[in-house]
Parts: C-alpha cells; structure tokens; sequence
C-alpha cells in the first residue's frame, strides 16, 4: 500500500508518503503505525535542506 499528497506554490508547503510493506494481512481488524522522526525540509533551487526534526515514537491505530 502506497500513498501521498502535497501542498501548493505558497509560503507553507507540505509533502508527505508513505508505504507499507509488505501489505497488511486482509483479515487484519487493527493496523498499527508508528512514526519514529519527522523530517521537516525545505526546497529551493532544486535542493532540499533539512531545517528541523521532530522525534517521536507516535502511534496511530487504523481499524476496519
């Protein structure tokens, strides 16, 4: 399972994605993800530049 999105040509801009694998198992009921650092970039001229980290562990819990 594969994802992502983005924002537009402004000031604050945002990107993010995401993959897992392998996927879930189909009878799965709960799906547990965790997120051990946030990287915060900043892009311009064609290079990006890591300008701030954000540590986790945060967890997310995704039920059918």
């Amino acid at each position: 399972m594969m994802g992502g999105t983005g924002g537009g040509m402004r000031e604050l801009e945002y990107r993010q994605s995401y993959a897992i694998v392998p996927a879930p198992p189909s009878e799965a009921s709960e799906t547990v993800i965790e997120v051990r650092e946030i990287l915060w970039e900043r892009y311009g001229a064609g290079t990006g530049k890591v300008v701030s980290v954000d540590t986790g562990p945060w967890r997310f819990s995704v039920r059918r």
